[in-house]
């Protein structure tokens, strides 16, 4: 049976918007972190903050110091005016706002407030930014979790969304979205679907130093089962999607795949690398990174099973001309092209290499020696195969800007007499294995810190100027290449060809708005903010509002805070029933307005979200518009 809840829906007629239009803040993000600049402790970072304002009379903003748990601490910045005002959209009293503040370290809450008293908020952080990459013991594996439920503290974050397979574009007018690591949230997206030992790491950083707070975000682009020929390769590969360099357009060309060492599913041989490349330079280059977290290499010890043990273990699969001895030649390879991406990236390496598998005739322990290149299995002859994986692991680690994150992990999954830091599989963490994973990786922190983090890039401003009726020329700073949106697509294409700077748009649609990205020559992608909305801008549209004929109706904002208004704009071309609602991910229609006849005209309407609680990261919600001639659905996002 469907659940109705009542909202109040207000409606007006014949084009005319009920109050005026909320500010909105285009960047930061809503609980985004950015990389501070301290190899020791404190810090600070340069901040953006970009949005738009629609009544200019009056306009300034606050900035809320946090407490770990996101509650307010004191005022950071009190009320006052915005640094550098605000720009006019035209002759209108709209306007949008572009400015940059020094940051320390800490927890924040910005609060954006117009001149007839309407707010809007995010919170933001200034801290640490860290990607993870590897395969299953750094993506997670399995029902085991080390959550930390005695402080499940608000500024430990994780990126929550999946891109999937998609090689070519990345969504953000809802991406990056963040949410609080805990057991309500599991979600380290791109590929992370798990907490794993990630959200304990993160509380212990969070509170190391005294009288502060250090927000932490995390980026997880692990793929399991995957070795260091498939990370190797797929880099080869995605290189040349670019030509071999990044600052050029992507052309995807024919998919191929590839087997690990574990046999099906196979890879598509431009995973996992493209994954890591595009985190870099689209999230890395947004909000900095201080080290990427590195944890492979049970695969190589599959392999060499495979290679050498063949009668016992069996041969699922061998890569041409393999030898345990190309990993640190490989790895280094890796390394050195994410700093194409990301100059001096750091990067923190872990020694791993056992696994504990079945095989035909008992359950054997196999192990690469960490002092030798010996492959030792019991009551077999010993294989010399020149390096170990550890070997190589520590030949990488003495190239520059790379330290250990872990240098026992091969202990927490594995040892000849059984412990419960192991699972029945005998290759992922049990919750015991994972608690001493995040001790180990948070007693080399130091280390990691004293290296010299990523910062975030400058973040280029959205121009605009009226060319004529329904048309605009929108620029920005100088880059390589650029993608310009006069729509509600808000996504970045990179098999899109430059459209270069100073674009007009063609005069079409509804005049939602505009929005844009830039790429420089290292392939560094960038928001162009902030993204301007021109839709009931009263003087700041070309064309009004009646002069478009179709029956597409304009929501915004997307995404939109939950304690906030949905706002609905459409037009009738001729007398009709009208019957929207916000449905939830499971089908429940959680509002429903039914109108049997509405007249031929613009109509506006604000539903409030308040009695639509998110989830504590964010939550979807299907908006659905019936008439007579038109049938519309959108996704919208709400976010706490």
């Amino acid at each position: 049976m469907k659940k109705y809840i009542t909202v109040l829906l207000v409606i007006a007629l014949c084009g005319k918007v009920i109050g005026a239009s909320l500010p909105t803040i285009s960047w930061p993000r809503d609980y985004s972190v950015f990389q501070r600049n301290t190899t020791t402790t404190g810090g600070a970072t340069t901040v953006y903050f970009s949005g738009q304002i629609f009544d200019m009379t009056s306009v300034n903003y606050r900035i809320e110091r946090l407490n770990a748990d996101g509650s307010y601490n004191n005022d950071w910045q009190t009320w006052q005016a915005l640094p550098g005002g605000v720009q006019p959209i035209g002759s209108s009293s709209s306007g949008t706002f572009h400015f940059s503040l020094s940051v320390p370290t800490g927890w924040y809450r910005v609060t954006f407030r117009d001149g007839v008293s309407q707010t809007v908020s995010v919170k933001f952080g200034v801290g640490e930014v860290f990607v993870i990459a590897g395969q299953s013991n750094a993506q997670g594996a399995g029902s085991d979790q080390f959550i930390n439920g005695l402080t499940s503290y608000d500024c430990v974050v994780g990126n929550k969304n999946y891109i999937g397979s998609d090689l070519t574009l990345y969504p953000t007018i809802d991406q990056p979205v963040f949410g609080v690591i805990n057991s309500g949230n599991m979600t380290i997206g791109p590929r992370g679907d798990r907490p794993w030992y990630y959200q304990s790491l993160g509380n212990q950083i969070a509170t190391r130093e005294a009288g502060q707070v250090i927000p932490v975000c995390f980026f997880n682009v692990s793929h399991g089962g995957s070795s260091i020929n498939n990370w190797y390769d797929s880099m080869q590969r995605t290189k040349t999607m670019f030509s071999s360099n990044y600052s050029n357009v992507m052309v995807t060309g024919s998919t191929s795949t590839t087997t690990n060492p574990w046999n099906p599913p196979p890879f598509d041989n431009r995973f996992p690398y493209i994954d890591l490349k595009n985190i870099l330079s689209f999230y890395g280059n947004m909000f900095g990174v201080r080290a990427v977290i590195w944890h492979q290499g049970e695969a190589e010890t599959r392999t060499l099973l495979s290679q050498y043990l063949s009668g016992t273990f069996g041969s699922p699969y061998i890569p041409s001309s393999y030898s345990v001895n190309n990993y640190d030649t490989y790895l280094n390879a890796i390394i050195a092209d994410t700093r194409t991406i990301l100059p001096n990236l750091p990067w923190a390496i872990s020694k791993v290499s056992l696994i504990d598998e079945n095989t035909t005739s008992s359950v054997a322990k196999y192990n690469i020696v960490n002092n030798s290149g010996n492959l030792i299995v019991p009551g077999t002859t010993t294989v010399n195969i020149g390096n170990s994986v550890i070997q190589e692991q520590t030949n990488v680690s003495s190239t520059s800007d790379v330290s250990w994150a872990s240098q026992n992990s091969d202990s927490f999954i594995w040892t000849s007499i059984p412990t419960t830091n192991k699972r029945s599989d005998g290759t992922h963490f049990s919750t015991e294995g994972l608690k001493s994973m995040s001790e180990d990786v948070y007693s080399n922190i130091s280390s990691i810190l004293s290296k010299s983090p990523v910062l975030p890039a400058s973040v280029p401003r959205m121009m605009l100027n009226r060319v004529a009726e329904r048309y605009y020329s929108i620029w920005t700073a100088s880059f390589t290449s650029y993608l310009w949106h006069d729509n509600a697509d808000y996504r970045y294409y990179q098999t899109q060809t430059n459209m270069g700077n100073n674009w007009v748009n063609n005069g079409g649609g509804p005049d939602w708005g505009y929005n844009g990205f830039s790429k420089d020559g290292n392939g560094r992608i960038f928001k162009v903010v902030p993204e301007i909305r021109l839709q009931g801008v009263n003087g700041g549209r070309v064309g009004i509002w009646e002069e478009y004929t179709g029956e597409a109706s304009v929501v915004y904002p997307n995404p939109v805070l939950d304690e906030n208004n949905l706002h609905v704009n459409f037009r009738l071309i001729e007398a009709s029933p009208v019957k929207i609602q916000l449905v939830r991910e499971n089908g429940e229609v959680a509002t429903e307005l039914i109108e049997p006849k509405m007249e031929p005209g613009s109509h506006s309407l604000a539903i409030p979200l308040k009695k639509l609680r998110a989830s504590k990261s964010q939550s979807v919600i299907i908006y659905h518009l019936k008439t007579n001639e038109h049938n519309e659905t959108k996704k919208i996002l709400l976010i706490r």
